[in-house]
């Protein structure tokens, strides 16, 4: 599937994914639509929201999830 492609180490779909977090996060913070109603206009998770806006450095985590970390630079568009 597609998402698991943006999710590698590949550049091919980096653009689109780095794009789709921008888009979100102008969406929570330009636009104030809420964090679950923007989940659930994309049809995903609030944490998946929460997950991508993190990876790509628009929110910062406290840094003790091994899980949710931000987007290496050198992987970077």
């Amino acid at each position: 599937p597609l998402a698991s492609q943006v999710r590698g180490n590949s550049k091919k779909f980096r653009a689109e994914a780095e794009e789709l977090a921008r888009l979100m996060h102008e969406a929570l913070t330009i636009h104030n639509v809420s964090s679950l109603h923007l989940a659930r206009l994309l049809g995903i998770s609030r944490g998946a929201v929460t997950l991508r806006l993190t990876r790509y450095g628009y929110i910062k985590t406290n840094g003790t999830s091994k899980s949710i970390q931000k987007i290496k630079s050198k992987n970077r568009h």
